[in-house]
């Protein structure tokens, strides 16, 4: 899909723009930087939801003893990944943030950057 946009001009302010299907995070451009295009999705393995995930900087969700959102649940599947029980109501900064730990051991999320 490729999408073309005029935006107005107080959009260039410097501040990130982000664009999301639903609360997922599918492109962001950061002051000085390229966009960045996500190229593989999560695999909801829950390891952005903890009190050190990027997520965590901007929200007052709270942790339980082990350290992990207080939110994140097991997937009704069994399949021993993780979900928050927020779904779209969860904090902005978790869909905004946890995307891409930036530790390729522990997160399959991947950007390709798009030269200007």
């Amino acid at each position: 899909m490729k999408i073309e946009l005029d935006l107005p001009d107080w959009v260039d302010d410097g501040s990130a723009i982000r664009i999301f299907k639903g609360i997922e995070l599918v492109a962001k451009k950061f002051k000085g930087k390229s966009w960045e295009i996500k190229t593989v999705r999560c695999n909801f393995c829950g390891e952005c939801c903890t009190l050190e995930g990027p997520g965590w900087k901007d929200t007052t969700v709270e942790a339980r003893e082990d350290g992990y959102c207080i939110e994140r649940i097991p997937k009704p599947d069994e399949s021993g990944k993780y979900i928050c029980r927020l779904g779209s109501g969860r904090p902005f900064s978790c869909s905004a943030y946890a995307a891409g730990l930036n530790d390729e051991d522990k997160c399959s999320i991947r950007w390709e950057t798009i030269k200007d």
